[in-house]
């Protein structure tokens, strides 16, 4: 296992629920979490400490839920 699979391992259900109470659509809510961990997974190497995964990760779910929000609304 990976150093990024254990990270997501520990982190997952914390993330998920996240972008869950952001997203009340169920289908929406997976497709996002799904850009979370593909986004996280393309750039780990530009974490700096592996210490601060938690708090990176719930930003980039941050700003991947405020991107779906903001496009439907101007939709």
């Amino acid at each position: 296992m990976t150093e990024f699979e254990k990270l997501i391992k520990e982190n997952l259900l914390v993330v998920e629920r996240f972008v869950k109470f952001k997203i009340s659509n169920d289908i929406d809510a997976e497709d996002v979490l799904q850009e979370v961990l593909l986004s996280a997974f393309k750039n780990f190497e530009q974490l700096k400490s592996k210490e601060a995964f938690k708090p990176w990760i719930i930003g980039i779910a941050r700003n991947k839920c405020n991107g779906y929000i903001s496009e439907n609304l101007c939709s």
